[in-house]
C-alpha cells in the first residue's frame, strides 16, 4: 500500500484487483479510512478523497499533515543488525464531518481537523483545555461508543462537541481511571488495564493489559524463589451501574510461545504477546482479529473466552522439509527462535517455551551462533549453538517438529573449537542408518589461514560421536548422502592454495567419509554468495547464487549440473 497500490475486492474476497496511483516521489499511502460515502487515504503530507469507484476526486496537501516519525527494530536478524527503521504514527479518524490527524509539528499542542470536503482544515489546540497537556507519539485515539465518540487524550477519556469548544470527562467519577491523579490512584488505575489498550466494539468499552505470571516456591520462613513463567494478556469491559468499574471479559491468554521483541536494538520483552494490543478488526461482537508485524495474526471468536495464535514469523529460512513445511530460525547474539509453517507459507507458528509440569519457561538464550539445526520427516530434531557460557553446554531436542522442545547436556558437538578460529558454521545434517553426519567449518581470524573443517558423526542418542578431520581449506556447505555412511556428494567452497582469499565452488564425491575426494563439477565464475540449498529428493539438489544471480540444479543420477535460470 505504501508505494501507491490498493488491493480491491468487490465480492467478499473471492477475487482481487490491483490498482496503482501516481504519487509524488516523497509520498506514500499510510492508512485508509472508509466512510459512508467516500474513502480517505492518509499520505505523508497529503490527504486523498476517493469515491466508491476508487477514483481520486480531491486531495489536499500541507506540511502540517505529516505524522510523527517513529522508530523500531524488528525481531529478526535482517532488521536487528541494520539501522533503525522508520515508520509513521498514521492516525486518521472521522468526527462530525471532520477528518482528524495527529501531526509531527503540532503533537505537543493538539491535532489537525480537516473538513470532509477537503476545502479547509484547522488546528485544535488542546493546551487551552488541558494546561498540563504534553503530546507524544500516538496520544490521540477516537473510539465509537453507542451514539457518541470517545477521545483518548493524555491517557484519559473525554467527550466533546462538534466544534471542540469543551471536553467532558467520560466517567461519572472524575477520579476513576484518571491519569492526572496521585500515585495511589494511578496504581489502582493500572489494575484495570493500560491506557494504550482502550478499545470499543459496538456499544461496549474495553481495556486490556499484559502482566507477568510468576510462580513462587517457598524455601524457608522468609525465603522464596520466584520463577517467571509466561506473559498474560487479559481484557476487561466497562460497566457504569451502580458505579464506574471494569470487570473481566472472557479468559486470559497465556503466552507460552517463543517470541522476542526489540526496541532500538535492545531486547525488552521476551515474549510474543508484545505483539498484542487492541483488535485491528472486529467482525462482530465476538470475533476479534489482532494483526501486527512479523505476519502476526491472533484471534478470538467468542469475546476472549478462547484465544488462538494463527501466525507469527521471525527469522530466515533454515530448512525446507517438504513442499509445505519450512523452518525459519531467528539467531541474534543471544537469541534463538524457531518458527515453522506447515501450509506452504500461509501461516507460521513459533515453538512453545512453557509446558505444563515445568517450573518455568525454557527460552533458547544460550547461543551466540547456531551452526547445528536438524529436523526430519518424523518430527525429530535438535539444535546446538556456540555457547554463551559453560551452563549453556546443551543440545535442544524436539520430537514434534519444534512445536515444543527440551534440552540435555551436550556430550560431543561442543568439541572441536580451536583458538585460531572464530565462529563455526555447518552443512546440513543428514541421517544415515543410526548416525547423524554433519560437516563443521570454522573460519580463521586471519585471511592468511585456511578453513578448518571436519566431519562429525553422532549416534542417534546424541551421546556418542567422533570427528574426522578433512582437508584444510575446504568448507562444505551441503551434504548429499547415499545409503552408506562413507559415501557423500559434497557441495563446497575450496580455497586456492596459492591465494587463500580466492575461492572456487566445487561438487565433490567422497567414498571414504572425507579421506579422499573426487571433483565432479567446478564453477569457475566469480560469484558473491551461495544463498540457499534445497534438496528436492535423494538425487536432486537446487541451489542459488548471487552476483551473478543464478538457480542451479544438480542431478546425481546423470551427474549433471544445470543452470535453470540466470539474470
Amino acid at each position: 500500500m505504501n508505494t501507491g497500490y490498493l488491493i480491491i475486492s468487490t465480492d467478499g474476497g473471492y477475487n482481487w484487483t490491483l490498482k496503482k496511483f501516481d504519487l509524488e516521489a516523497s509520498e506514500r499511502f499510510l492508512k485508509i479510512l472508509v466512510t459512508e460515502n467516500n474513502i480517505y487515504i492518509r499520505g505523508v503530507q497529503t490527504l486523498y478523497k476517493l469515491d466508491r469507484n476508487v477514483k481520486v476526486v480531491k486531495s489536499i496537501k500541507n506540511s502540517v499533515f505529516k505524522p510523527t516519525l517513529n522508530k523500531f527494530v524488528e525481531g529478526n536478524p535482517d532488521e536487528v543488525v541494520k539501522p533503525i527503521n522508520n515508520y509513521f504514527d498514521d492516525d486518521i479518524y472521522l468526527f462530525n464531518r471532520k477528518i482528524l490527524l495527529s501531526s509531527e509539528s503540532f503533537f505537543d499542542s493538539g491535532f489537525v481537523a480537516v473538513d470532509t470536503s477537503l476545502d479547509n482544515f484547522e488546528l485544535v489546540n488542546l493546551v487551552e483545555y488541558f494546561p498540563s497537556f504534553k503530546g507524544y507519539e500516538g496520544f490521540l485515539k477516537v473510539m465509537d461508543f453507542k451514539d457518541t465518540k470517545i477521545f483518548r487524550i493524555n491517557q484519559n477519556l473525554y467527550t466533546t462537541d462538534s466544534i471542540f469548544s469543551k471536553f467532558n470527562y467520560f466517567y461519572k467519577d472524575t477520579l476513576f481511571m484518571n491519569f492526572d491523579t496521585s500515585y495511589e490512584v494511578y496504581k489502582k488505575w493500572l489494575f484495570y488495564g493500560f491506557p494504550d489498550y482502550y478499545f470499543t466494539i459496538n456499544d461496549t468499552l474495553y481495556i486490556a493489559k499484559r502482566r507477568d505470571s510468576t510462580k513462587y516456591d517457598t524455601i524457608g520462613p522468609s525465603k522464596y524463589i520466584a520463577y517467571y513463567q509466561f506473559n498474560i494478556y487479559s481484557v476487561k469491559k466497562y460497566l457504569s451501574n451502580p458505579k464506574d468499574t471494569f470487570v473481566a471479559q472472557g479468559n486470559p491468554f497465556y503466552d507460552v510461545y517463543n517470541g522476542y521483541f526489540y526496541t532500538n536494538g535492545e531486547l525488552v520483552d521476551p515474549y510474543l504477546s508484545t505483539r498484542i494490543n487492541t483488535p485491528s478488526l472486529a467482525v462482530n461482537d465476538s470475533f476479534w482479529v489482532f494483526t501486527n508485524r512479523n505476519k502476526f495474526l491472533f484471534i478470538t471468536t467468542d469475546k476472549g473466552y478462547n484465544w488462538r495464535l494463527i501466525s507469527y514469523l521471525a527469522g530466515v529460512p533454515r530448512v525446507i522439509l517438504n513442499d509445505t513445511t519450512f523452518f525459519f530460525v531467528l539467531q541474534d547474539n543471544e537469541i534463538t527462535e524457531v518458527n515453522r509453517t506447515t501450509d506452504g507459507g500461509i501461516t507460521f507458528l513459533p515453538s512453545k517455551n512453557f509446558l505444563e509440569g515445568y517450573t518455568n519457561r525454557i527460552p533458547i538464550t544460550c547461543f551466540y551462533t547456531l551452526p547445528y539445526f536438524f529436523i526430519d520427516s518424523t518430527g525429530r530434531g535438535f539444535l546446538k549453538g556456540l555457547n554463551k557460557h559453560e551452563k549453556c553446554n546443551r543440545i535442544y531436542q524436539t520430537y514434534n517438529f519444534w512445536e515444543t522442545y527440551h534440552y540435555t547436556s551436550d556430550k560431543f558437538l561442543s568439541v572441536g573449537t580451536y583458538s585460531p578460529y572464530k565462529e563455526c558454521s555447518s552443512s546440513n545434517i543428514v541421517r544415515v542408518g543410526n548416525f547423524y553426519f554433519v560437516a563443521a567449518n570454522c573460519e580463521p581470524f586471519s585471511q592468511n589461514q585456511p578453513y578448518y573443517s571436519r566431519f562429525i558423526v553422532l549416534d542417534t542418542s546424541l551421546l556418542n560421536g567422533r570427528e574426522i578431520i578433512l582437508n584444510w581449506g575446504l568448507r562444505i556447505l551441503h551434504l548429499l548422502p547415499s545409503n552408506s555412511g562413507n559415501n557423500f556428494i559434497c557441495f563446497a567452497l575450496v580455497q586456492d592454495t596459492t591465494n587463500l582469499t580466492k575461492e572456487l565452488f566445487e561438487i565433490r564425491l567422497t567414498n571414504d567419509t572425507g579421506k579422499t575426494f573426487l571433483t565432479l563439477h567446478r564453477i569457475v565464475d566469480s560469484f558473491g554468495e551461495i544463498l540457499q540449498f534445497y534438496q528436492h529428493n535423494s538425487d536432486s539438489v537446487f541451489f542459488t547464487t548471487s552476483f551473478p544471480d543464478r538457480l542451479y540444479l544438480y542431478d546425481r543420477i546423470n551427474n549433471q549440473l544445470k543452470i535453470l535460470w540466470k539474470l
